[in-house]
């Protein structure tokens, strides 16, 4: 059975994405605060998807690792192999771009640091990974109270195993615990609760959103009267704890009410919605290159707001250009090559 495109949750996932590269434009730090929620919003917009296409589609489990695994990382190592190798050639020719490290390359490749941008495929593919067994929770799971009291008792349990762990976890194994334990497991529970919010009414909506703000107002006071100065939540968001995640989860609240709460009517701009959502992740490798471009070829914003405007958009468009015109390419080869178009054109073109 074919579940109808949800084009409010596709502007949720885009808005993410958005949020995320908005970060790679250089922002002036009061803007820069005002959109770190960008990876929980992102999560939000993956389970609320992935809780449509299940509502009355059966999961083939093998079917589903197989496709959504390759989906996500063959593509990712396709792009990381043109860019290494683009920035070889341009490092040969004389172009004074720096070579990345054998460490930054395989990093990359493992979606764990490396050049720092392909963190978003490991917390896509984490989403993946975990997707049957919270598809099972939320089946399992009937009753609301249960299941969200079970959510915040698990949270509270992270904070508790966190802290208490600081003084015990160091060197490799503090690092290998961080990246894929303790950042994932805030993400897993957030994934959690996008499954069963459309079971939630506006007034439940907005009680959790205003919770989260209370707290986070709580804990900014706090360190301020500690610290004497304006902590950002970015210093709490690797991995994510409470001061992050309590903002994060105010405005990705708040931006549900909006963004579901919108129509969105039928026509060019939902079609043009639909692509966009629909290559949002090669839009965002792209722009990855349009980074690298502009870090060798222009000035860094350095807090001005015109300049971060101008880069962010050129970031964006340069990432939708070349992402217009690898479709073209792929096109062209898919109908010329009946294996190029089976094996290899659904991996080169859109991945939403």
């Amino acid at each position: 059975m074919k579940i109808e495109r949800n084009l409010n949750y596709d502007l949720m996932r885009l808005l993410g994405l958005v949020i995320i590269m908005v970060a790679h434009a250089s922002p002036p730090a009061w803007l820069f605060q005002l959109r770190n929620f960008g990876t929980p919003l992102l999560v939000l917009g993956s389970g609320l998807t992935y809780a449509l296409i299940f509502s009355k589609r059966k999961m083939d489990l093998k079917s589903f690792y197989a496709k959504r695994v390759k989906k996500l990382v063959i593509p990712v190592w396709f792009f990381l192999s043109f860019f290494f190798v683009f920035s070889y050639v341009v490092y040969s020719l004389g172009g004074g771009v720096e070579l990345f490290s054998f460490r930054e390359i395989v990093g990359s490749y493992a979606l764990v640091g490396g050049i720092g941008f392909v963190w978003v495929f490991k917390i896509y593919l984490f989403l993946a990974l975990i997707t049957p067994f919270v598809l099972f929770y939320n089946k399992v799971i009937v009753s609301n109270i249960v299941y969200f009291s079970s959510i915040v008792l698990l949270y509270f349990l992270y904070e508790l195993t966190y802290f208490s762990s600081r003084e015990y976890l160091v060197g490799v194994v503090a690092d290998f615990v961080d990246a894929f334990v303790f950042t994932l497991v805030p993400y897993a529970l957030i994934y959690l609760y996008a499954f069963r919010l459309p079971f939630l009414n506006k007034r439940h909506v907005l009680f959790v959103a205003f919770l989260s703000l209370s707290v986070f107002l709580f804990m900014l006071c706090y360190k301020y009267v500690d610290t004497g100065l304006f902590v950002a939540t970015q210093n709490f968001k690797y991995p994510p704890t409470l001061y992050y995640l309590s903002y994060a989860f105010f405005c990705v609240n708040i931006l549900y009410l909006f963004v579901s709460g919108l129509i969105i009517p039928d026509g060019g701009f939902s079609r043009v919605l639909v692509w966009l959502s629909t290559n949002s992740l090669w839009i965002y490798l792209w722009h990855i290159f349009a980074f690298y471009v502009w870090k060798y070829l222009f000035p860094e914003p350095a807090g001005s707001f015109v300049l971060f405007a101008v880069k962010a958009t050129f970031l964006f468009v340069v990432g939708i250009v070349l992402c217009i015109i690898q479709n073209r390419v792929v096109a062209n080869v898919s109908a010329k090559s009946c294996f190029f178009k089976q094996n290899l054109s659904p991996l080169l073109s859109g991945m939403s």
